[in-house]
């Protein structure tokens, strides 16, 4: 068990040498910045003052160049091999709701949505909290560690999360394809879960399997009888990902889902839109205020949306939640 102490504030907490620096401040309930988990977006940047670290992906995309020249590391890819001193910059100090911790579960279900895409149902040892919206870390020993947001409402010992099969994946494979059962999971993570405060309305916008949080917190509306507008707008260039989102998403009195095909092939007989949500959006929705937009997809999907909303509308950026693909 190592100390790690932010030098810039006075305060510090234990880390196991089995957890990344992350990790081991969330489950401490101390408050860290990120967002991905994975390594990809650069918001757990820190700089080590004294101590020394395991890099898990020296790599990894979240660190440009001028960050490496300037000694900067991610604390999702750090394990400490000693105690720490360690300087953060754009530190909060907000709690996680919930803390992640390591649990087991047994999959009891696949369920191929398309060629590309599957739902996989799993049970877990001990009840599941979360906010909707939030993710898990997928661990097989062996082959990798992936992150998936639950697609489920919070219900007792089930979880859920869908899957795009990456043809180089080899997590997203082995899950699809293989005799897998028993899977060790870490969780929960993520800050852009469901918040209900005084929005007029609430719109989602997800792109493939960006759909799974998005189910998780439209259905758990849905529950709990939210009776103010739902917009939903999905993405995919795969018909049959548009077709089963309608079944996915069930039906409600104030749900409208519209779906959008990114690349029409030729023979196709699609009626729906066409194109990206971006440019589809304002065509349902002429007042962009007073609004909550939850965000799932690709990077150049978010900063397209981020675009729209806070440069050209002026959606103020504390009422978008969003988590980007890496």
């Amino acid at each position: 068990m190592y100390k790690i102490n932010y030098n810039n504030i006075g305060y510090s907490y234990n880390n196991d040498s089995k957890d990344t620096l992350l990790s081991a401040a969330l489950r401490s309930n101390i408050g860290f910045p990120y967002e991905c988990n994975s390594g990809g977006c650069g918001a757990c940047k820190f700089e080590l003052i004294e101590g020394e670290v395991e890099e898990l992906w020296p790599k990894a995309p979240g660190l440009s160049i001028r960050d490496r020249r300037k000694g900067k590391l991610l604390a999702c890819q750090c394990k400490p091999t000693s105690d720490l001193e360690i300087s953060i910059s754009n530190l909060t100090m907000e709690q996680p709701a919930y803390k992640p911790t390591n649990f087991s579960a047994k999959v009891i279900e696949r369920q191929f949505l398309s060629e590309e895409m599957f739902a996989l149902h799993l049970h877990t040892d001990s009840e599941t909290s979360f906010i909707p919206g939030q993710f898990f870390m997928v661990k097989l020993a062996g082959i990798g560690t992936r992150a998936y947001s639950a697609a489920n409402p919070v219900n007792g010992n089930k979880l859920t999360f869908i899957i795009k099969t990456v043809p180089d994946g080899k997590v997203s494979q082995q899950l699809a394809y293989s005799d897998v059962v028993d899977l060790n999971i870490d969780g929960p993570y993520g800050t852009s879960g469901l918040t209900l405060a005084d929005e007029e309305k609430s719109v989602f916008i997800a792109g493939g399997s960006g759909i799974a949080p998005m189910l998780s917190m439209v259905q758990t509306l849905i529950r709990q009888e939210y009776e103010k507008p739902i917009f939903v707008f999905y993405g995919s260039r795969i018909e049959d990902e548009l077709i089963v989102a309608k079944e996915l998403f069930g039906e409600a009195t104030n749900l409208t889902l519209i779906n959008v095909l990114s690349d029409s092939l030729p023979g196709s007989d699609w009626q729906g839109e066409t194109g990206y949500i971006h440019d589809v959006l304002p065509k349902y929705l002429d007042d962009l205020t007073s609004t909550e937009f939850y965000l799932c997809g690709p990077p150049v999907m978010i900063n397209a949306m981020q675009k729209l909303l806070m440069v050209e509308n002026g959606v103020s950026f504390s009422k978008i939640h969003f988590d980007r693909f890496f």
